[in-house]
């Protein structure tokens, strides 16, 4: 983008476009199969979670589409991804 290019389409795609791709279709599919997953073989009790606010600075915050997938306890975050590419090499063993 050029110095001189207004950002404002570019902002307002990033924060309300619908992207998507091969890539995120997987990941958004086999998401929940993974969280269980990772749930069941490791006792962890994840808690679906939304927007996080940082209270000292509120111009700072999350929320689980972009980065928390679960809270764990009281001072954890889970983050799950899943590749496409993984999907050539089955799930781990």
């Amino acid at each position: 983008m050029k110095a001189t290019t207004s950002c404002k389409n570019s902002i307002h795609s990033i924060l309300y476009g619908n992207f998507s791709t091969k890539g995120t279709q997987y990941d958004i599919a086999n998401k929940p199969v993974a969280k269980r997953k990772m749930a069941e073989e490791h006792g962890i009790v994840a808690i679906e979670c939304g927007l996080f606010v940082d209270s000292e600075y509120p111009f700072l915050v999350s929320c689980n589409s972009v980065i928390i997938d679960g809270l764990v306890g009281e001072d954890a975050i889970m983050k799950v991804k899943c590749p496409l590419a993984a999907d050539r090499y089955g799930s781990p063993k």
